[in-house]
């Protein structure tokens, strides 16, 4: 069954790959498991302008660190931050909101790289008619996930790790996440490098 209106118009499987060796510095360790886009049937967001990244931050020194939060970095410097709610998740990433303060924002607020679905594309008259009805149910189910299934920011003690899920919008020309983390009383970061395509 389609929705009126819909043929046509789905969203097509990014061209980009994205995958991440992991990282490391003398305070902590990055893996990233599996990158899912909204074809995945395990993909969370509401809006398919998200990637969705499992990330382990284990602590390989021997002082605490605690995890701030982590960003993504474009080809020209631009650092975008990642979801922090799941309501952001609902819809398309709010290029404004995420990048405000930070270089490289265009003059419409969009962000140098662009959208790999964009938002117009993936609307019809009938989705946009039949979405209340669904969104409370939606956000519910939201919510709840990211809550269990999110990564949160907090301490890691030495010798353990953290690792849950990290949204970041789903735009081209992504180079590396960046990871934010405090030692000492020092606020540190760690570049996890994209892989080539």
């Amino acid at each position: 069954m389609s929705i009126l209106g819909m043929r046509g118009r789905q969203a097509q499987a990014p061209t980009e790959h994205f995958a991440y060796p992991p990282a490391s510095n003398r305070d902590v360790s990055v893996t990233v498991g599996d990158v899912v886009g909204h074809a995945d049937p395990d993909f969370i967001p509401g809006d398919p302008n998200w990637l969705q990244i499992r990330v382990t931050i284990a602590n390989v020194g021997n002082r605490t660190i605690r995890f701030t939060e982590a960003k993504e970095q474009l080809a020209d410097g631009t650092v975008i931050g990642s979801a922090r709610t799941a309501t952001e998740l609902l819809k398309p990433p709010n290029m404004v909101a995420t990048t405000a303060g930070i270089m490289g924002v265009g003059a419409a607020g969009m962000v140098v790289g662009s959208f790999l679905f964009p938002p117009a594309a993936l609307l019809s008259g009938a989705a946009i008619v039949l979405g209340p009805m669904f969104m409370a149910d939606r956000m519910a189910k939201t919510v709840e996930r990211v809550n269990r299934e999110g990564i949160q920011a907090g301490p890691i003690a030495p010798g353990t790790s953290t690792s849950g899920l990290l949204f970041v919008p789903a735009v081209t020309g992504q180079t590396a996440l960046l990871v934010f983390y405090e030692v000492g009383g020092s606020q540190e970061s760690l570049v996890v490098e994209r892989a080539a395509n």
